[in-house]
Order: C-alpha cells, then sequence, then structure tokens
C-alpha cells in the first residue's frame, strides 16, 4: 500500500513540472498574445545609436535567446521570456 502511495505522489509530481516546464512560453513578464513576431531587447527603443568616426564594422553581432529565436538584440543579456543568456546568432 504504502509503495502504491509512493508511486502515485511520484507521477503526480512528474505531471505537475511537465505542466510548469511546458508553460515556458507563457511568460508573466509582459504582454504575451502568443504573436509569433520579431522582438528587439532594446531598453530605450526611441534612442539612437552615436554616431561613430571609426568605420563601420564589417558585420554586427545579432545576439538570440536558444530557447526564443524570435528575441534578438544586438548586445548580450537576458532573455526577457525565460531569463536565459542571449548567445551570438549562428550565420
Amino acid at each position: 500500500m504504502k509503495r502504491l502511495l509512493l508511486v502515485a505522489v511520484l507521477i503526480a509530481a512528474l505531471l505537475v513540472v511537465g505542466l510548469l516546464l511546458a508553460g515556458c512560453g507563457k511568460s508573466s513578464y509582459g504582454t504575451n498574445t502568443g504573436a509569433s513576431t520579431a522582438r528587439s531587447v532594446n531598453p530605450e527603443p526611441g534612442r539612437k545609436a552615436p554616431a561613430s568616426t571609426t568605420a563601420a564594422p564589417a558585420a554586427a553581432t545579432v545576439y538570440t535567446c536558444p530557447m526564443h529565436p524570435e528575441v534578438t538584440s544586438d548586445k548580450p543579456g537576458k532573455c526577457p521570456k525565460c531569463g536565459m543568456n542571449l548567445v551570438p546568432k549562428a550565420k
């Protein structure tokens, strides 16, 4: 009887963990409408980058979240959806 109860508790715990992990894309960190539009991680979207006096780099590095490829940034940081580190996007 104890063994059956233990198995039932373990199965229930695994189901709860699975449901929590499945809800990874549904974040309360902002408005997640389910639209698959690209979002830029930029704290000040209206601010322009200062003019550079040196030659422009050959190609700017784009950083993205491994779990949410629609999240992009021009600098390293954290994903606003899941908190993972942004990594350089493969070319």
